[in-house]
């Protein structure tokens, strides 16, 4: 806990998003607490953030989505989404254990998982247009086994929404 509240709590008290939006968060069944937001459980060990995200956003997967890690405080100007993107960290810190994004023209043209590919780290903050366009990443990454560390992440799904024709956005 982070000042006598919940990590995920401390989280979203810290998010600037201006677009009005539910919250939904997804706990283990085992894992008790009480939130006022839309909370959903599942009942079983996932093999990473993307297949735990996708238990959510595949049952409503036309409203837009904003996948966050419960561990990335932020701190910054008020947000607006509307495009698919990526929260980059403006510190130019090499960690291999995070996520990177290949900028060119103001367009991400790939990612990496636990990969310094550039300068650009991903802050753990991923937002899809359309939680259609998430489902069908994770549905490829699963049937091709697209893991990192034996994990299905977020970030490597943009790769595959990029080169079905996403435009994403730093």
């Amino acid at each position: 806990s982070i000042k006598g509240e919940p990590m995920y709590q401390h989280v979203l008290n810290n998010l600037n998003i201006k677009n009005p939006c539910d919250i939904h968060v997804l706990f283990h069944k085992d894992y008790k607490c009480t939130t006022p937001y839309i909370t959903h459980t599942i009942d079983h060990y996932t093999e990473g953030a993307a297949e735990s995200a996708f238990n959510v956003i595949s049952k409503i997967p036309s409203e837009p989505w904003l996948i966050m890690d419960c561990d990335a405080v932020i701190e910054t100007t008020p947000i607006t989404f509307d495009k698919s993107s990526i929260l980059i960290d403006n510190v130019q810190v090499f960690d291999p254990r995070a996520s990177y994004s290949y900028i060119k023209g103001g367009k991400i043209l790939c990612t990496a998982e636990k990969q310094v590919i550039s300068k650009y780290r991903n802050i753990g903050a991923y937002f899809w247009e359309k939680g259609s366009i998430f489902c069908d990443a994770f549905q490829i990454a699963k049937k091709f086994k697209y893991k990192v560390n034996n994990e299905y992440y977020i970030s490597p799904l943009y790769n595959i929404a990029i080169s079905n024709g996403l435009d994403v956005s730093p």
